[in-house]
């Protein structure tokens, strides 16, 4: 009776019925402490442990972890030190410290039930990619990131060869070292606002090896990878690596998601401005014409807008003021008709006309146009940076700003 409550109870777990499922594990546990004793291995192994992973999954990590120290002590009184008995019990209570942020105290645990499995099965037992993986999240969660990408892909690994390559089991590690990967990516960001080029795309090459050993080198995690390094080597003025890293990311994703897709269109946009640095205008202007013609069709305005405002600069390079003058006043229309009049995207593009106005005035002798929206002071319509040099530093400026803003704000 008390194994039947038992196993209802896991599959009302697994249903997400974790209040109905206690209640089958307390039934069990009223049946079978008269019958066994309150420090049977029985009680142990099945309904104490299957009482702490209800409680874990609710939340209630206190009441979690004295189901699970007792079921150890029964286990720790009944095994030899050395048997895998013990293993998921520890396994669980790391989970516990792990939530509760404890999380030395979750690697030692972790441990100790990786070393029993080990010693039990071997190196390569389905078991032991669990505990590899309950390890990986700590150490993602402490910052040793290579650690943590080490124990990921071990896990990864055995899996693979348990399960094969579609399991769930596999999928979630995956998922795992991909998170690994971003935390890379927000870091790479985070330097690359803050000028630390070199420091910033050595993160990205971090996340970049995660990511093709995980997905293989044609998948789109890695293009999004490549965008990024492609970003920072432009800032760096490595622009024939920059182009490199770009087109890859361009044949992964026309190859996976087709030649019309929105991101084949940002990918264009991507290597329209390294195209620019190059001052290889012509083929730049090629490339955001074709990202224009897929966004208008599939993109929000905000995209269409941001690459009109890019075909405005390129334009002006060209000396090309008339049309570089009709894509900034759409942008800005279509700017103000989204945020409104007073956004930072509507006043950019309102800088960019005054400034253009000014210069197509000056070439003709001509007074220039009023623009009585526009901001003075420090907000008021300045010159275009001329070279890539000169656009890094405003950006970089401008990242500096926006922090400040946040810090005074938070």
């Amino acid at each position: 009776m008390a194994t039947t409550l038992v196993n209802m109870g896991v599959v009302l777990q697994q249903q997400g019925k974790l209040a109905e499922a206690m209640a089958m594990f307390e039934r069990a546990l009223a049946i079978e402490e008269p019958a066994y004793g309150p420090d049977h291995t029985e009680v142990a192994a099945t309904t104490l442990s299957n009482m702490g992973g209800v409680l874990l999954l609710q939340g209630k990590l206190a009441e979690a972890m004295a189901m699970f120290e007792r079921a150890l002590a029964i286990k720790e009184a009944a095994y030899a030190p050395e048997q895998t008995g013990m293993a998921a019990c520890l396994n669980s209570m790391g989970q516990v410290l792990y939530a509760q942020g404890k999380l030395a105290d979750a690697m030692a645990k972790f441990e100790r039930a990786l070393a029993l499995t080990e010693a039990a099965h071997g190196p390569d037992h389905a078991e032991v990619a669990s505990n590899l993986v309950s390890m990986g999240q700590v150490l993602h969660a402490q910052g040793k990131l290579a650690y943590a990408v080490a124990r990921f892909q071990r896990a990864l690994e055995i899996e693979q060869a348990a399960y094969g390559p579609e399991h769930a089991e596999v999928a979630a590690t995956l998922h795992r070292l991909d998170e690994v990967a971003a935390t890379l990516i927000k870091l790479g960001h985070e330097l690359q606002q803050q000028g630390k080029l070199a420091e910033a795309l050595a993160k990205y090459e971090q996340a970049l090896a995660i990511r093709e050993a995980a997905y293989g080198s044609d998948h789109t995690k890695v293009a999004a990878t490549l965008d990024a390094m492609g970003a920072v080597l432009q800032w760096q003025d490595k622009l024939a690596e920059a182009i490199a890293v770009v087109e890859r990311s361009l044949t992964i994703k026309e190859a996976t998601y087709g030649p019309e897709h929105t991101e084949v269109a940002a990918t264009l946009v991507n290597m329209a401005m390294v195209l620019g640095d190059q001052g290889k205008l012509a083929q730049a202007m090629a490339k955001l014409e074709r990202a224009l013609a897929i966004q208008e069709t599939s993109s929000g305005r905000t995209k269409v807008s941001a690459t009109l405002m890019e075909m405005g600069a390129v334009l002006q390079r060209q000396g090309k003021l008339a049309d570089a003058m009709a894509k900034y006043e759409r942008a800005e229309r279509s700017f103000a008709a989204e945020f409104g009049s007073e956004h930072t995207h509507t006043q950019d593009a309102r800088k960019k006309i005054a400034v253009l106005d000014g210069r197509i005035a000056k070439s003709s002798g001509a007074m220039p146009r009023e623009h009585p929206t526009m901001p003075t002071g420090s907000g008021a319509a300045q010159a275009e940076p001329e070279n890539r040099n000169q656009r890094r530093a405003a950006a970089l400026a401008a990242a500096k700003a926006a922090r400040k803003t946040k810090k005074k704000t938070a």
